[in-house]
């Protein structure tokens, strides 16, 4: 996926014919839903929601700015989560530090005081990664998956009916 570009709060591919690729409307539902994710994970935490249907990149949204920040990082580093949705699976990091999985970005990510995440696949009925969720945390540990709405449901991996 190719970085992105800033136009104002998300993050644009490009433009379709002057038109972002995500409406504002849009938008604003899902920084509602990566704040309403923070409110419930608890103090310290940010969260990034990664549009990517099929391996295009499409959007990125966020609960507030480290969010972009961190995610941006990803891009500028070439390595974490945000770059391969459909290979992260459900995952929890509790302490970047002792995680190898993306040492260039854990490194970085430290460093703008960020310890730990929980990466959740946004993903269709068929199992079509069409994005992914990552809350950061800013101490190592305390971010369990369970504080994260829904993650008994991905774990077993229930389905809508």
């Amino acid at each position: 996926m190719a970085p992105p570009a800033v136009s104002g709060d998300v993050r644009h591919d490009g433009e379709d014919a002057g038109r972002p690729l995500i409406t504002p409307a849009l938008e604003n539902v899902l920084t509602a839903v990566a704040r309403r994710i923070c409110s419930v994970a608890g103090p310290g935490t940010s969260a990034a929601i990664e549009l990517a249907p099929r391996g295009q990149w499409l959007a990125t949204v966020g609960s507030d700015s480290p969010a972009y920040t961190v995610t941006g990082l990803q891009y500028r580093c070439n390595d974490g989560p945000v770059l391969a949705p459909e290979a992260v699976g459900l995952r929890h990091v509790s302490d970047l530090g002792a995680d190898a999985t993306w040492p260039v970005f854990a490194a970085g990510a430290r460093r703008l005081g960020v310890r730990g995440l929980l990466a959740v696949p946004l993903a269709e009925p068929d199992e079509t990664v069409m994005g992914l969720l990552v809350v950061y945390s800013r101490a190592a540990e305390p971010l369990a998956p369970r504080t994260v709405p829904g993650y008994g449901c991905w774990r077993a991996g229930c389905r809508r009916p």
